[in-house]
């Protein structure tokens, strides 16, 4: 019996969602600058599928549970306390982020994980000082606490009666 409770446990945390974060979400993108708490730039929000533009600079990309940037112009940031952007979840559709770091670079040398952070709700890139290169990218990657799906909760209900009912049967 208890073995079978121990497999039943270690199946339901294996059964988590792994959905791509950003799949029907709307988060807002906005542009910081000249240092974290300073909007340099308007709300814009963003859903997987559209397109958010930092025109001239760069346009941004939601796709699955990356983010892309592809520069449109070339240039060097300025360099300051934060030039950079903050993509939120504002509406709280999203679990809490526990994730943030570069999956491609082709468009900014020099940039590493450290010019990113993130905190439960916003995910931050500071790229101040930093050259980037027009036609290139940055792609950036992130994930969130996994939530168990409803019927994930069905399938541990079901389980769990029909051990009852095993062990009911069993002690008559």
């Amino acid at each position: 019996m208890k073995h079978t409770l121990l497999a039943i446990a270690f199946a339901s945390a294996s059964m988590l969602a792994n959905a791509a974060v950003f799949d029907g979400k709307t988060v807002e993108f906005q542009y910081l600058f000249p240092n974290v708490n300073s909007n340099y730039s308007s709300p814009i929000s963003v859903t997987e599928g559209t397109q958010a533009n930092f025109t001239p600079y760069f346009k941004i990309d939601l796709a699955g549970s990356n983010i892309t940037t592809t520069f449109t112009y070339g240039s060097t940031w300025t360099q300051t306390a934060f030039n950079g952007f903050r993509i939120s979840d504002v509406n709280n559709q999203l679990s809490d982020f526990t994730s943030f770091s570069i999956l491609t670079n082709t468009g900014v040398a020099g940039l590493s994980n450290a010019n990113l952070s993130h905190d439960a709700n916003n995910l931050y890139v500071n790229w101040n000082g930093l050259p980037f290169t027009a036609g290139q990218s940055v792609t950036f990657t992130t994930s969130v606490a996994p939530v168990p799906e409803p019927e994930t909760y069905a399938l541990m209900g079901m389980g769990l009666l029909g051990l009852l009912a095993a062990r009911r049967r069993k002690a008559k």
